[in-house]
């Protein structure tokens, strides 16, 4: 068992008193195989908080400094995964996932206490990973351009809506969240969505808004997703807006 202090607050005085923050420590533990018997506050709140302990919970007698209130900071998984930021669906559906594991870890953190970041991976300016692929297409009109953008694993931070010609998924909003800026500066708003490919090679096209935001989040944790947008090429007279040949789409 591992315990680390919190640089932001000052050692924990074992009283366990739940309404003095500064008297929290950051706290890994390496969590037995099946439930842990944490209730959390919300399911959709990020970070997720510790409301309580169930009676039953194996956690009580393992780390006795565990105290409601805490924040849950990175889950760190059996094959050295580590998962940032989370939700406390994303959180508990992981736990769920993963259940047979002696070999979870989870940090938690006080209530004041700041999120560990995701570390910045090193880019390779010879490596064209992070680059988006062009596709030619001849079943498109010549303006148009199909990007494949290989996604990294978590929430990617685009809002969708309908395009009201095609009914296709549009990008309505790329949140500053987004990993997607800084891995693919030319996506833009506005673009339509082609298709999604799976990391098992299933590719799904005529997609609809809730078809493909129901796909990105079952497959959240895979780092194989491959998103197929649409590019119009502007010509010097005008901008030709692009609608791309599909079955017909139920919304």
């Amino acid at each position: 068992m591992k315990f680390l202090k919190s640089k932001n607050h000052p050692a924990h005085n074992n009283n366990n008193n739940n309404n003095n923050d500064n008297s929290m420590q950051s706290l890994e533990m390496v969590l037995p195989s099946g439930p842990i018997g944490l209730v959390l506050v919300s399911s959709s709140q990020k970070p997720p908080i510790i409301k309580h302990m169930r009676e039953s919970s194996p956690l009580c007698k393992l780390y006795p400094e565990l105290t409601a209130g805490m924040k849950i900071d990175t889950l760190t998984l059996e094959d050295g995964t580590t998962q940032y930021c989370m939700t406390g669906h994303e959180f508990t559906s992981l736990l769920k996932q993963h259940a047979t594991s002696t070999k979870r870890i989870v940090r938690v953190i006080g209530p004041n206490d700041e999120l560990t970041n995701r570390p910045e991976e090193e880019v390779d300016t010879d490596d064209d990973d992070e680059e988006p692929v062009v596709v030619v297409d001849e079943n498109h009109p010549p303006d148009v351009l199909l990007l494949e953008l290989k996604l990294p694993a978590g929430n990617i931070g685009l809002v969708f809506t309908k395009n009201s010609t095609s009914g296709q998924p549009q990008i309505k909003e790329i949140k500053k969240s987004s990993p997607l800026l800084k891995l693919y500066p030319s996506l833009k708003t506005g673009m339509l969505v082609d298709a999604l490919m799976l990391e098992d090679g299933t590719k799904h096209d005529s997609l609809n808004n809730k078809t493909l935001r129901s796909l990105l989040k079952k497959h959240c944790d895979s780092e194989g997703r491959v998103l197929r947008v649409v590019v119009v090429v502007e010509s010097q007279k005008h901008t030709t807006t692009a609608v791309i040949p599909q079955k017909p789409v139920v919304d």
